[in-house]
């Protein structure tokens, strides 16, 4: 069986749209993270921009997210307020588009010191794109004209289809479900320059509504005509054959084709993806089964693909020796990213969009009528799913590269013979002149309290070897004054705080994890 994913992914329509998902992708390559998601949001703003500038070109287009994303629904006639399942789709997009408002690409931002990471940003777009998808397929339905290039091919899942206009013969081809070239079997005896005047009719009736094969422009040996509404130029190219003519009508644009540019959604098959422990065979056939569940069409098969992402949060946990996590999926998730603090750029952020993604998909009352309904739920499944793999992957890496026994960093007793424990998650190391105590989170070195017994300077030889032995290798100082200093730790992408006062004659110096 075909997965869904082959089909349901953002159409080349329009070359605005185009352009931004390609400078998407080109951020992705580069590690510009925040302009990856920037153009994300753009990609959604867009997606309402050309439906209600196909509806009706005296739509208001202007605004911010949430004034586009009204005008929308209501050119597709959806009143969020009596339905949940958009109601909460709209409240996703407007979560993902204040993480965007925390970003450095944000107007009137502060200095943003801890920017998000590779797999929020590749979580946030895949959402953005499944929604985007999702509205233009569901406004294409809508329309009548489906022989035109843009349109939706009808029938739907038709690799191509051939009909007659005035008496020719006329063959569509589409692309990921869209009408997305012609070809004419133009059989008349006469001269290049009759066949484009005799051809206006047939060609008309293949182009976008609002496009005039009278207004065309010739470009070389093709020949060009706009379309407002889509605002893309079409090529035309006659051919000559035995019988006449040969026309092709083209829906594409190779401007934003570049093959150094990764796409930021990873085309892997589902074994490929899905493959990472010792329940990869189960979970492989669950998600597998996504695509039968998509076909049934029955709400309640749908939702038992809840299982797919506790099984991953499961396996994840075995890998990491963690306890099993509990309660309802929203409580597992949670529970998993809580430990991938680490990689995590913006936690709260990322965990408010999580929230109402999972929102979404555990619903009581969950109501799917279309197949397309179907199709995203399965979509936001597996963005999830794909979304925690990833991050397991990368906090893995990231934990064999981690310094060990240093402030923000792992916790070995093994190497740490001077210490015992002290309380929950609390060791400490004492001796005549000096006490160390240390405090745990997750097995992570939160804070470090030490006490010099027979020192009252800060700026001693000792004091600063000592605290120099517990900063990792890769630290950037972030401020600086007479008694508080922060710092960057790099390596872990952390902030520290170090203070220091008197107390009875003793200096006290603490170096603490801290957001920053």
């Amino acid at each position: 069986m075909t997965d869904f994913r082959e089909n349901f992914q953002f159409p080349s329509l329009n070359d605005a749209m185009d352009k931004e998902l390609y400078y998407l992708d080109k951020n992705w390559t580069s590690g510009d993270y925040d302009a990856m998601l920037n153009l994300a949001k753009s990609i959604v703003e867009s997606t309402c921009k050309f439906i209600c500038y196909q509806d009706n070109p005296k739509n208001d287009l202007n605004g911010n997210l949430d004034d586009l994303l009204k005008s929308m629904l209501k050119v597709l006639n959806i009143d969020v307020s009596k339905n949940d399942f958009y109601f909460k789709l709209r409240e996703i997009i407007t979560k993902i588009g204040d993480v965007r408002n925390h970003t450095i690409l944000s107007h009137g931002h502060r200095k943003q010191n801890k920017s998000i990471q590779k797999e929020e940003a590749r979580f946030y777009s895949s959402v953005c794109i499944d929604f985007s998808t999702y509205f233009l397929k569901i406004f294409s339905q809508t329309k009548f004209d489906r022989h035109r290039i843009g349109e939706l091919i009808e029938p739907e899942n038709s690799e191509y289809v051939n009909f007659k206009i005035n008496g020719y013969k006329v063959q569509l081809r589409e692309c990921l479900g869209y009408v997305n070239s012609a070809c004419i079997d133009f059989y008349k005896k006469i001269g290049l320059e009759s066949a484009i005047q005799n051809a206006t009719a047939v060609i008309n009736a293949v182009l976008p509504l609002d496009a005039d094969w009278k207004n065309r422009e010739k470009r070389d040996i093709k020949f060009k005509v706009y379309s407002q509404k889509y605002d893309r130029d079409y090529d035309v190219v006659f051919e000559e054959v035995n019988q006449g003519w040969l026309i092709y009508i083209d829906n594409i644009s190779t401007e934003f084709l570049d093959g150094n540019v990764k796409n930021f959604r990873d085309f892997l098959s589902i074994d490929e993806k899905y493959n990472f422990g010792n329940s990869s065979s189960n979970i492989i056939k669950e998600r597998k089964e996504l695509n039968k569940l998509i076909s049934n069409k029955n709400v309640t098969d749908i939702r038992i693909s809840i299982r797919l992402i506790k099984d991953i949060g499961k396996e994840i946990c075995n890998q990491n020796d963690c306890e099993k996590p509990r309660g309802d999926v929203k409580l597992q998730v949670k529970t998993v990213i809580s430990k991938f603090q680490l990689i995590i750029g913006r936690y709260e952020l990322l965990w408010n969009v999580l929230n109402k993604v999972l929102e979404f998909i555990m619903q009581p009352e969950l109501k799917l009528k279309k197949s397309e309904d179907y199709i995203l739920y399965a979509a936001l499944i597996d963005d999830i799913s794909i979304f925690l793999i990833n991050l397991n992957t990368i906090y893995k890496r990231k934990k064999q590269e981690l310094s060990t026994n240093v402030i923000g960093g792992i916790f070995n007793l093994d190497d740490m013979q001077d210490f015992s424990n002290d309380g929950d998650n609390e060791f400490l190391s004492t001796n005549p002149v000096l006490d160390i105590r240390l405090a745990l989170e997750n097995g992570y070195i939160e804070k470090i309290a030490f006490k010099f017994k027979t020192l009252s300077t800060r700026y001693d030889e000792f004091v600063n070897d000592t605290i120099r032995d517990y900063l990792p290798s890769q630290i950037e100082s972030v401020s600086s004054s007479e008694r508080v200093k922060k710092y960057h730790l790099i390596q872990s992408n952390k902030y520290c705080k170090e203070e220091y006062w008197l107390s009875n004659g003793m200096l006290n110096v603490v170096l603490k994890i801290i957001n920053c």
